[in-house]
């Protein structure tokens, strides 16, 4: 994967101390959408964990660097059906946002899922992250459902089910 502007690499639990660092720096979104700062073992539980249902082989997270992380996707091949993919994350550090970085790195990210022979892309948006709506509905996403969803600090809230072709 190639963006304009940073160093690219898929992250590792290696990473964990950076990525840790930049969900500290983007504290914002994590009161925004979990309800609370970032847990103290956020990047790790990112790093290793996959919803049931699905095998660890399907977690892939990117990081995008300038001096330091400034940017993550996660991404998660869905088991349940053929050529299909979520973005679980695409976190800025927020002295990185609102320049352009966040489409060039959905672009790469969809050419880099293009690639993968992927054909559909869905994610999930907190309700009332309008910012966050408001980029993917422009990214040519749609909404098709609202569901429930309880964050790890017990905040429940309900999330916009987006769906796009990755084509």
């Amino acid at each position: 994967m190639n963006v304009d502007g940073f160093r690219v690499a898929r992250l590792t639990v290696d990473d964990a101390s950076e990525l840790q660092d930049i969900f500290e720096r983007a504290a914002d979104f994590f009161e925004l959408c979990e309800g609370g700062p970032p847990r103290a073992d956020a990047a790790l539980t990112e790093l290793t964990h996959v919803p049931e249902g699905f095998a660890f082989d399907d977690l892939v997270l990117f990081g995008f660097w300038r001096e330091r992380l400034e940017g993550v996707v996660q991404l998660l091949r869905d088991p349940r059906k053929e050529a299909t993919w979520w973005i679980g994350l695409l976190l800025l550090d927020p002295a990185a946002r609102n320049g352009g970085a966040g489409t060039r790195i959905f672009e790469a990210t969809r050419e880099w899922l293009a690639s993968c022979a992927a054909q559909t892309i869905y994610i999930g948006v907190v309700v009332h992250n309008e910012f966050a709506r408001r980029f993917w509905l422009a990214r040519g996403f749609r909404e098709i459902d609202v569901q429930k969803y309880t964050t790890t600090h017990g905040f429940t809230t309900d999330v916009v089910v987006m769906r796009r072709a990755v084509q």
